[in-house]
């Protein structure tokens, strides 16, 4: 089912991106009523200048002091969960336009075409990004729609501007990002988190296509990964990680942040340069 879903997906959010531009009136991005189902795309929405112009968010979503303080005051209201939408919610905050990922299942794209079709709001779908280039042409695409396509261009430089700033790593060093144990789930090789290490100058220890791998470990020991990227430090591993030499060795990277490495978000950037300035540690 997942499958099919994967399928139609792009044909419906093309069919929604049609029916919600059949009112060809710009709305200036300064008057607008936005609502955004996904943490990342709030996240980028408010590094663009527009948290006043959010009104509806998930639970999940979260930025600074001002944004918690509009959440507090009623300004933004959290109308979803994960992937689980109050409509009556978004409904009633009146969004001229409403910012999803392709995560959302076609039955829910249904409800959404039922409820506004018709209306003034229109409902944009948005591919997750599986790298910085994906990121990007989503900052560019959100600035076409909203009319500030400078900001977005600035945004999609300083992207450019932090990956450049990369020192020489001058020796193969593979890295393995642990999501989850136990079982040991890691990333694909498709991943945002894959271009994290491949913009660093690292290499994937488990190259996989699936998007979140689970590897025995018996494998890892075999892998022998030079480093892990994990939340906690050396002395919170798991004793039965400490079969793997890097965790043995403490040859651990924990992100400064981790929201900005576990989503696809303008300070990923800054991860991917905290990674290579570890590796290049490794190379001295």
């Amino acid at each position: 089912m997942k499958h099919r879903y994967n399928f139609f997906l792009p044909l419906l959010i093309t069919f929604l991106l049609l029916l919600g531009c059949k009112d060809n009136k710009p709305i200036r991005h300064n008057s607008v009523r936005i609502v955004s189902l996904a943490p990342s795309l709030t996240n980028t929405l408010c590094k663009m200048g527009l948290m006043a112009q959010l009104v509806g968010v998930t639970d999940f979503c979260k930025y600074n002091d001002e944004f918690e303080q509009r959440i507090t005051d009623g300004s933004i209201r959290r109308v979803s969960g994960f992937n689980t939408f109050n409509f009556e919610l978004i409904s009633s905050v009146e969004p001229d336009y409403i910012f999803a990922l392709d995560s959302v299942t076609m039955e829910q794209w249904q409800q959404f075409e039922s409820l506004f079709n018709g209306t003034k709001t229109k409902i944009i779908g948005m591919k997750h990004p599986t790298g910085f280039g994906d990121l990007q042409d989503q900052i560019r695409q959100i600035g076409s729609i909203l009319h500030c396509e400078d900001t977005a261009a600035q945004l999609c430089q300083n992207i450019d501007d932090k990956l450049s700033d990369m020192l020489p790593i001058n020796k193969t060093l593979t890295v393995l990002p642990e999501i989850y144990y136990p079982p040991f789930m890691t990333v694909g090789t498709n991943t945002f988190i894959a271009d994290i290490v491949r913009k660093a100058g690292g290499k994937l220890a488990v190259e996989d296509d699936q998007l979140w791998p689970t590897v025995s470990l018996e494998q890892l020991v075999i892998i022998d990964p030079d480093v892990v990227i994990t939340e906690t430090a050396h002395s919170d591993t798991n004793h039965n990680l400490l079969v793997i030499n890097a965790y043995k060795q403490g040859h651990i990277f924990v992100p400064s942040v981790q929201d900005w490495y576990m989503q696809p978000l303008i300070d990923s950037a800054e991860i991917a340069v905290e990674l290579n300035r570890y590796l290049a540690g490794m190379c001295d």
